[in-house]
Formats: structure tokens, C-alpha cells, sequence
């Protein structure tokens, strides 16, 4: 019976993303009570994989809901719960890489925000350690995770002439949350309007 709500509520919250915050708040709170009926608030070697899949499909989506409420206290809750399902392996838990790269992807964003750079690059390091997680070419290569990683190096760099904020360039679910968020610290000039360096 819990399985079957469950079921139910992230169908929901999958095919209504744009239902506000409160909305999706009761229905995470209804997901959350029926993981908790079935013991599957955190990874235990008696669920089956179908279950594990769900819970972490719950946390991904609340996750998704706070970024887009603005709520970066309920989003890092949720990537917290994430990370015991993320660390399992593939063979007990197949990856769904597109989510994990998007929730990642958001989260090492903000970290960049909050300047919290040390955490930012203990992730990256995390990421080549998790099943499905690939080489640093196919990291930064990947369309949810490459755009922090880039950015984080044109900050260090001091390249803000390189157009980072381009909308055609960011994925179009980070550049979703981005116009609902606090923007990444700018210098005292706009990014648009810095001048090209002059060809010598």
C-alpha cells in the first residue's frame, strides 16, 4: 500500500514541476511518511533495488523543488539524504546520472554562491569516486556538472570578459534555478558590459 502511494506522489511531483513550493512540500512530506512505513529513508541491504531507486528519486525531486523555491537550507538537506544512495554501488543501485549530474551540477553552484570553494572542490574530488562518475574530461564534459566547473575556473582566473552568463551556454535547468536565486558575486561592473581587451 505504501509502495503504491509512493508511486502515486512522485508521479505527481515528476509531471507537475512547475507546482508551487507548497504544493510539493505536502507531497514530499506524503513520500517521506511512506518511506518511512517501508524503512527506506536511508539504503539498508533489505531493500529491494525498486525501492532504493524511489527514495532516491524522492530526494532528487525535493531537492529540485527547494533550488527553484529558493530554499538553499531545504536543497542541501536534501542532497545530504542523497549522498548515502549516490555512494551506493552501481550493481546495487544503477545510477540515473542525468538527475545526479543536475542536482550535483546545482549544488556545486551553490557552493559558488555561498563561497564556500573548499567543499566545492571536495565534490569534484567525490565525483570520480562514485560508480558511473567517469574521468575529468567526461566531468566537465558532461552538460550539468561542465558549467560549475567552468565557471569556478573563470572566477579563480578573473575572466569575467568570457560571457559566462550567456543563457545559450548554461543547461536549461541550471539556468531555470539561476533566475530564481541570489546571482553569483560580481564585481563592481556588470558582466555584459565589460569592455574586449584590445588587440595589440
Amino acid at each position: 500500500m505504501a509502495e503504491r502511494a509512493l508511486t502515486q506522489v512522485l508521479g505527481q511531483l515528476k509531471h507537475s514541476p512547475s507546482m508551487s513550493y507548497d504544493e510539493a512540500n505536502k507531497l514530499l512530506s506524503k513520500a517521506k511518511l511512506a518511506l518511512l512505513r517501508l524503512q527506506a529513508l536511508t539504503p539498508s541491504p533489505a531493500l529491494s533495488t525498486e525501492l532504493l531507486a524511489a527514495a532516491r528519486e524522492t530526494y532528487e525531486q525535493g531537492a529540485l523543488f527547494a533550488i527553484r523555491a529558493r530554499n538553499p537550507d531545504a536543497f542541501t538537506r536534501y542532497v545530504q539524504q542523497l549522498q548515502p544512495f549516490y555512494e551506493l554501488p552501481a550493481a546495487r543501485l544503477p545510477p540515473n546520472l542525468p538527475e545526479r549530474n543536475k542536482v550535483t551540477g546545482l549544488g556545486l553552484l551553490l557552493l559558488l554562491t555561498q563561497g564556500r570553494y573548499a567543499e566545492f572542490h571536495s565534490e569534484l574530488e567525490s565525483l570520480a569516486n562514485r560508480d558511473g562518475g567517469g574521468t575529468a574530461g567526461d566531468v566537465e564534459g558532461d552538460r550539468y556538472l561542465g558549467y560549475p566547473i567552468r565557471l569556478e575556473r573563470w572566477l579563480m582566473e578573473g575572466s569575467y570578459d568570457r560571457r559566462l552568463f550567456r543563457d545559450s551556454k548554461k543547461p536549461d535547468s541550471l539556468r531555470d534555478c539561476q533566475q530564481q536565486r541570489a546571482r553569483i558575486p560580481q564585481p563592481a561592473h556588470k558582466l555584459d558590459q565589460v569592455a574586449p581587451v584590445p588587440r595589440l
